[in-house]
């Protein structure tokens, strides 16, 4: 599978939520800040937000450039 329509855009989406990742996992620390625990399950919600959206956007990539169908993309077609 070859994708690029998009210009494998969803490793971009990807990257923003592993960088949200890290700064869950790096609160507390002092370069970082330290925000309470409703502000850090908002960064969890955005994370799954991206990680999703990557998906989805992957997805449409690949029926766009012809290499699923559309039976493909419903199926793998992440849930909320």
């Amino acid at each position: 599978m070859s994708g690029g329509h998009f210009d494998l855009k969803h490793y971009d989406l990807t990257e923003l939520s592993e960088a949200i990742h890290d700064l869950i996992m790096d609160n507390n620390l002092k370069h970082y800040g330290n925000y309470n625990d409703k502000t850090i399950e908002k960064f969890r919600e955005f994370e799954k937000l991206l990680d999703r959206a990557s998906q989805m956007l992957h997805l449409i990539d690949y029926l766009v450039c012809g290499d699923i169908g559309e039976e493909e993309l419903i199926k793998d077609w992440p849930n909320f």
